[in-house]
């Protein structure tokens, strides 16, 4: 089951993703929290943070990482606050959603 962040990176890893890697995360300022929201023993939520550049605000995306891969729910940068990305990725584990 993954249940953190480091089950994510590891299935990712493990798949052949490079979403974690240094510069893929330093290139789109890219921060992932620490919430994991499961869905099923393959399939997790879990939110990231991206700023296009100082100027920028930060921004917050829902993930998915399913069999290893890791894809966008809904529109990169798609919400405004943590918590409403947090929200987001909650309520698409609760109701076992596991399709972007």
């Amino acid at each position: 089951m993954i249940t953190t962040i480091a089950d994510i990176k590891s299935a990712a890893h493990n798949a052949g993703s490079h979403f974690f890697e240094p510069e893929a995360m330093r290139f789109f300022r890219s921060r992932v929290l620490d919430y994991v929201y499961p869905v099923s023993e393959h399939c997790a939520y879990f939110v990231t943070s991206e700023q296009f550049d100082d100027t920028s605000p930060l921004l917050y995306s829902v993930r998915m990482i399913r069999d290893g891969q890791v894809s966008t729910v809904g529109d990169f940068q798609g919400y405004p606050t943590q918590y409403s990305a947090q929200q987001a990725a909650e309520a698409l584990a609760k109701l076992g959603k596991v399709s972007p």
